[in-house]
């Protein structure tokens, strides 16, 4: 597999937030690893369902521009979060791919998971150890991502992840 482009937008729509990247991920060897362990994982489960209702004329420009797609796609959803109690606070990581010889654009939603870290503190020149939560970090790479699409471009079609289907 190789990973052409990647962007990563947050989405939170309970606290009003959407900060989408202008400018591509660094695709360094852990994070494209990252990535693909992500991308792979809708090629290993079945529950995926697929779509042949993509029409190519649809995507316009967007072999050409992919920034512009995955800022599009970001929009929209957003807009369908606010819409929403149902749809959990995210990272969508938005990745022009190719795998075994055919292109894709993959939308992966990362959800927000809470974990939780230690944190020092200085106080009276004490120190005092403490365990805080952390309620922004995304999915481990071994986790399964729950929820996301890709599109087939050689082929017009679309891979449909979703928790829901099955």
């Amino acid at each position: 597999m190789q990973i052409f482009e990647a962007y990563l937008h947050v989405l939170d729509a309970q606290s009003n937030v959407k900060l989408l990247s202008e400018r591509p991920m660094q695709l360094d060897l852990e994070i494209s690893e990252y990535a693909g362990k992500h991308i792979e994982g809708f090629f290993e489960h079945l529950d995926i369902s697929t779509s042949d209702m993509i029409n190519a004329t649809k995507l316009g420009s967007a072999h050409n521009d992919f920034k512009e797609l995955s800022l599009a796609v970001a929009d929209l959803f957003f807009d369908a979060m606010q819409k929403t109690d149902d749809i959990k606070p995210c990272d969508l990581m938005c990745l022009k791919f190719q795998r075994d010889g055919v292109d894709y654009f993959g939308f992966l939603k990362l959800n927000f998971r809470t974990s939780y870290a230690h944190a020092v503190e200085m106080e009276d020149n004490l120190i005092t150890n403490k365990i805080i939560r952390q309620v922004t970090t995304l999915p481990y790479k071994s986790q399964k991502v729950e929820e996301g699409f890709l599109i087939d471009t050689s082929h017009n079609c679309a891979l449909i992840k979703d928790k829901m289907v099955t």
